[in-house]
């Protein structure tokens, strides 16, 4: 008994040992937390009335700083207080008369100065704690933030209204709202459905605000009310916005030696941001605080890193920051990669255009946006000219614009494909000597072509005046090329025609350089090669000439140039930008006019300007001029002259005037302008039957791809109606227009009609096809079927499809006549090997040759719009399938053992399953190891006894 007390008295005095070290360590946690001050909160704001009636100097709406310490600190007098910033400067503050302090709170005075980048403060050793007398860390910087929204829910600030501030914040920017010290107020979302908030905070017992952060409320209206004591029963708006802040880097990855740039955007305007760009290792390697920049009215800045070599090769990202908000945006990480030199190449080494066009030179730059190039040699060619490039998109890729045909005049003879890029001229051309005569550079384009002939290219990296030799030809060249200039021709003029509707697309494709909608519009049989066009249609003629580009381009690049380069044909000078000589014209000229008459003819120039649009394929050396024909026959308009049946030529000259020629050359091709014209069935009466789908076929001369709408109209007075199915003509110029006469009796009248011509038929409706068929189950030997009966009211087919009335046609009877048939024997197109469902269903003879050709013709017969079908099981009979059936019998008989074995298998599963969903889960294994080994101990300690 003794040895047992002892033993109890030793557990005793274990545990008493291990409770007081324990006890032990939570005192000298006291300890610790009872040491030197420490800042919980630093908060820069706007004064509302609470601290405007606390801090001597200090007026509504005057920044101050209001610390909040962890515990209560001795008056600070004297004191100075550091502010640090984000660009990495500081302020001081000396705290003299111009601070208040209670307990653990201390307001200051920042002396009319907001310091938006304010992100810590410090303190000299002057603060000390109230009661332990410790002194401050002053090498310890605490966070502070700067809040640009105040909120005051004070009553003396509104007397006895409760209306308090209504303010906005920006969605992630603090909000304080301040109070007296001991306020407390709600948050409640307006109206309270929107946002669904409710939130109550308080601004402590020593203090003047609470911080809101506003990151994750959404955009709308709130309330901050109070009801209770100091501030009474107020009501305060805060309606938070999206500052819309956002960060894109312009390019995924940037060379060493290439500046960085990146796009930022916000809703609010005149703002100042700041940026740093920052490793993979979250070190700052440049900042843009020494700029003062500023987004910009637009809302938009491009923040520029001049980065000199001085960023290695990685992985970045730039954080952009709202100055006034502190809100902040980063970019997607982007790449600064290794750069090699600076190269320059051409993308072809020989670049092949015809004489007058304009040649597209690619220029392809490696680790450099720029390069200069050089088209010609002076003393070799005759001719140089020097222009400085600019890759403006980071693609690596500058396609420069050679005009050949206003290039030895100096006037607008270079451009980029591009917009993005940039090209200037160093040097403009040099002189082209002819015949001993020094050529002038100020007479109008055309007059002074460059030859065909093959001229020296050379592009360099290097740009300026170091680039270039003393003939301000590229020096050290990284590549050479050559242009090659062939002779251009005139060869061939082809009539179109589309839709009338067409041409309005067609315009629009013209406003967009957009030639590859003409060759869509053929694809799509909406423009047909033609010799005939009707009134109101798009006539199109399409020129096929190299050559032209450069002087079309000098002419405007429009429809309004091609007609004033047209319209002067005769004269010495274009008006349009000085193309000389009237180079080309496009006229349509009559042919049959008569005796006497020299009949109506047309320059293109001649036309309203909304009446054309020219569409200029330089890939093809070809271009295509619309026309819109609605004046035709019209009474007034630019062709309203012409008629029914006038025969008319598309010319297209180019004139020997200029160097673009030798000799005067003519292209032509013939037309008829023609009177819209349509015919339906043939112009015979049309029965038509009560059913759906029933085709009015017609003719017409109006353009492929028109849109054709046959006006079907009863003339029965007890069964009125009106249909308009519409039609596309075809290539042929056949439509077929497609009604539902299902809902209409037969014996019913109508006339149709449409609206191209005088064209109307008389139809009547007839009694609607009927069908009815019966099949049996029956077997058969997998070659035939036999149908037991079917009555066709117009004669016609039975044909049977597998498995469903959708499925493959697998045989069809002969011709039936009209009438009803039995026992149709109908063979298989392949002998079934299988039992199927037969599908029987009977079809028309649509086109009357008596032979089936369904789905081209031999629709089925339909009762209320679904096909006419029955259906049937056939059962395949042969000797092999009989001994098969017994096999099968026979195994079959086993399958009570197999099933038998199964449920024994599954009850054993069972038992498995419950034995191992016991009492066994972890939480009862350690109660019951729990009590044995207390049931142990006790067993000990009686065996002690």
């Amino acid at each position: 008994m003794t040895e047992t007390n002892e033993k109890i008295r030793s557990l005793f005095l274990t545990a008493l040992m291990v409770f007081s070290v324990f006890a032990m360590s939570t005192a000298f946690a006291g300890s610790a937390a009872a040491a030197e001050p420490s800042v919980d909160q630093a908060v820069h704001y706007t004064a509302g009335n609470a601290a405007a009636s606390q801090v001597s100097g200090v007026s509504e709406g005057d920044p101050v700083l209001e610390v909040q310490f962890e515990n209560s600190i001795n008056d600070p007098s004297g004191e100075t207080i550091t502010l640090g910033l984000t660009n990495g400067n500081t302020q001081t503050l000396t705290l003299s008369g111009n601070y208040y302090h209670s307990g653990s709170q201390l307001v200051i005075d920042t002396g009319g100065t907001t310091y938006n980048r304010i992100q810590n403060v410090s303190f000299s050793s002057g603060v000390t704690d109230a009661s332990s007398s410790d002194t401050i860390d002053a090498e310890e910087d605490f966070d502070a933030v700067y809040a640009p929204t105040t909120i005051d829910v004070t009553d003396t600030e509104r007397g006895t209204s409760p209306d308090g501030d209504d303010e906005e914040a920006f969605r992630g920017a603090p909000v304080v709202v301040q109070a007296d010290a001991g306020q407390t107020f709600d948050v409640v979302s307006e109206p309270s459905e929107d946002h669904s908030v409710s939130r109550q905070r308080g601004t402590g017992s020593e203090s003047f605000i609470y911080v809101l952060n506003t990151e994750n409320l959404e955009i709308g209206d709130y309330n901050v009310k109070t009801d209770s004591a100091p501030a009474g029963n107020t009501n305060s708006s805060l309606t938070i916005e999206d500052l819309g802040f956002t960060a894109t880097a312009d390019q995924n990855s940037f060379g060493e030696d290439e500046d960085i740039e990146v796009t930022v955007e916000s809703s609010a305007i005149n703002r100042p941001v700041d940026a740093e760009l920052i490793d993979s290792n979250g070190n700052v390697d440049a900042d843009t605080y020494s700029q003062n920049l500023q987004i910009d009215s637009d809302g938009e800045i491009t923040i520029t890193f001049n980065t000199n070599d001085d960023v290695d090769a990685g992985n970045y990202t730039v954080n952009v920051t709202d100055v006034e908000t502190g809100i902040t945006a980063s970019t997607d990480q982007f790449t600064v990669a290794q750069t090699g030199d600076a190269q320059a190449s051409f993308g072809s080494s020989v670049v092949t255009e015809d004489k007058g066009d304009i040649a597209r030179i690619p220029i392809q730059l490696q680790n450099t946006d720029d390069g200069t190039l050089t088209i010609g040699d002076r003393s070799n060619d005759g001719y140089q000219t020097t222009v400085e490039v600019e890759d403006g998109n980071g693609d690596g890729e500058v396609t420069v614009l050679f005009n050949t045909f206003t290039a030895a005049s100096g006037q607008s003879y270079i451009d980029v494909a591009d917009d993005d890029d940039d090209v200037e001229i160093v040097s403009s051309p040099a002189e082209i000597n002819r015949d001993g005569n020094a050529a002038t550079f100020n007479t109008p384009a055309g007059n002074n072509l460059l030859d065909a002939a093959s001229y020296d290219m050379n592009v360099t990296a290097e740009t300026g005046a170091s680039a270039l030799k003393s003939t301000d030809v590229v020096d050290d060249s990284d590549d050479v090329a050559s242009l090659s200039l062939q002779e251009r021709s005139t060869d061939n003029v082809q009539v179109w025609t589309a839709p009338d509707s067409e041409f309005s697309d067609i315009s629009d494709a013209a406003d967009d350089d957009n030639a590859s909608a003409i060759y869509n519009l053929a694809g799509n049989n909406n423009l047909t090669q033609t010799d005939t066009v009707a009134f109101d249609d798009t006539l199109v003629v399409q020129v096929e000439a190299s050559g032209l580009e450069g002087a079309y381009e000098a002419a405007g690049d429009d429809a309004a140039g091609y007609q004033a380069v047209s319209n002067d044909f005769n004269n010495n000078t274009s008006s349009r930008n000085q193309v000389s000589d009237a180079l080309f014209q496009l006229s349509l000229n009559e042919t049959n006019p008569g005796a006497n008459s020299d009949g109506v003819n047309f320059n293109v120039a001649d036309f309203n300007t909304n009446e054309i649009a020219v569409l200029y394929d330089e890939a093809n050396d070809t271009h295509f001029v619309a026309i819109d024909t609605d004046s035709v026959n019209a009474g007034t308009g630019t062709l309203s002259a012409v008629e029914d049946n006038d025969e008319y030529v598309a010319n297209f000259t180019v004139r020997d005037t200029t160097e673009l020629s030798e000799d005067t050359v003519e292209v032509n091709d013939s037309f008829t302008f023609e009177e819209p014209d349509s015919t339906l069935n043939g112009d015979e009466d049309i029965t038509v039957q009560a059913a759906s789908g029933q085709e009015i076929d017609g003719t017409t001369n109006i353009a492929p791809g028109s849109e054709v709408t046959v006006q079907i109209r009863s003339t029965t007075e007890n069964s009125p109606f009106l249909k308009q199915p519409t039609a596309i003509v075809q290539s042929d110029g056949s439509f077929t227009a497609v009604a539902d006469f299902s809902d209409n009796s037969p014996d019913t009248n109508f006339t149709a009609e449409t609206s191209i011509s005088d064209d109307e038929i008389d139809g009547t409706i007839g009694a609607a096809p009927s069908s009815s068929v019966s099949i049996s189950d029956q077997e058969s030997n997998g070659e035939t079927v036999v149908v037991d009966s079917a009555t066709l009211s117009e004669g016609g087919f039975i044909a049977i499809h597998n498995g469903t009335a959708s499925g493959d046609v697998i045989g069809a009877s002969s011709y039936l006549e009209a009438g009803s048939h039995e026992d149709v024997e109908v063979t298989l197109n392949t002998t079934q090997s299988e039992d199927f469902t037969a599908v029987a269903m009977p079809h028309l003879d649509d086109d009357g040759d008596q032979t089936y050709d369904f789905p081209e013709n031999d629709d089925p017969y339909t009762s209320n719009g679904s096909a006419v079908t029955d259906s049937a099981a056939v059962t395949i009979v042969t000797g092999e399938q009989t001994t098969t059936e017994q096999t099968t019998e026979q195994t079959t008989t086993e399958e009570p053992t197999t099933e038998s074995t199964t449920e024994e298998a599954t009850t054993m599963d069972t038992t498995t399953e419950e034995t191992t969903t016991g009492d066994s889960g972890p939480g009862f294994t350690a109660v019951i190891a729990l009590v044995a080994l207390v049931a142990a101990a006790l067993l000990a300690v009686r065996r002690d006894n």
